[in-house]
């Protein structure tokens, strides 16, 4: 899932309104440094943290709780959902910015993903009923 996890935080860091040196720096961060608590949290809050033994556990807990991304990463379509959701986050952040700090990009965020949310579970859903 590791692998999986990076591609996603490197779509986000793509996306992200910073100099290209500091996308070259968090990317390697990510590659290189970044335990696996460490890129959900960013996935999760859009920053880099460190974290201990009891938050690292807080953040897997708040990870599989959040299911778009956990679905993503841990469904038996691993590909096409991957490509699917990296395509659908990536339209979002085009759309309303990567790191959402205002209250009116956030819900920008929120309202997007949702809608990517319910194409993925229409396309589950197509791809159960095919079967």
């Amino acid at each position: 899932m590791s692998a999986i996890l990076k591609t996603f935080a490197a779509y986000a860091i793509k996306e992200m309104k910073i100099s290209k040196t500091g996308k070259k720096q968090l990317i390697n961060f990510v590659a290189n440094e970044a335990s696996e608590a460490q890129i959900m949290a960013f996935l999760l809050d859009g920053k880099i943290v460190h974290l201990d033994e009891h938050a690292e556990q807080i953040v897997k807990d708040r990870f599989q709780a959040n299911t778009k991304l956990h679905e993503a990463m841990t469904s038996k379509q691993k590909h096409f959902l991957t490509v699917g959701v990296a395509n659908l986050f990536d339209q979002c952040a085009k759309k309303c910015g990567t790191i959402a700090i205002s209250a009116k990009k956030r819900e920008c965020l929120k309202t997007c993903r949702a809608k990517a949310d319910a194409a993925i579970r229409q396309a589950k859903m197509k791809a159960k009923a095919k079967k």
